[in-house]
């Protein structure tokens, strides 16, 4: 099974994004929230998760930074962000090779998640 870690700091997002990956491909994946950083690596060291997708900004720590520290602890996990900051939309951060989506589609940036979580199988 396939697994998602979705972090953001705005809990609608943290309800939908399962809600949309469980319509995309039912119970092939498994997907996990976490609302900041804490919450994200004590997930992440509980057990293996290949794909996060973060909120780009949010109030303790940004996505950036966020994905730094997991990496530092977990350096093959593989990461999106997504913004509704249009300036931000479509970067990629070059150090990390992060994609940066378009939250305001987050029917689109989920299928992408899922379909990351899934190649990871």
């Amino acid at each position: 099974m396939a697994r998602l870690l979705v972090i953001d700091d705005d809990p609608y997002v943290r309800e939908l994004v399962p809600r949309l990956a469980y319509q995309l491909v039912g119970n092939a994946i498994e997907v996990l929230r976490a609302v900041d950083v804490g919450e994200a690596l004590a997930i992440c060291a509980a057990g293996e998760v290949p794909l996060v997708l973060s909120d780009y900004f949010m109030p303790d720590c940004d996505g950036p930074e966020l994905l730094h520290r997991l990496r530092q602890r977990f350096p093959a996990i593989r990461a999106m962000l997504m913004t509704g900051d249009a300036a931000m939309v479509g970067r990629t951060l070059a150090e990390a090779c992060v994609p940066v989506r378009d939250k305001a589609d987050l029917d689109a940036v989920v299928n992408e998640a899922v379909q990351l979580a899934l190649e990871g199988l």
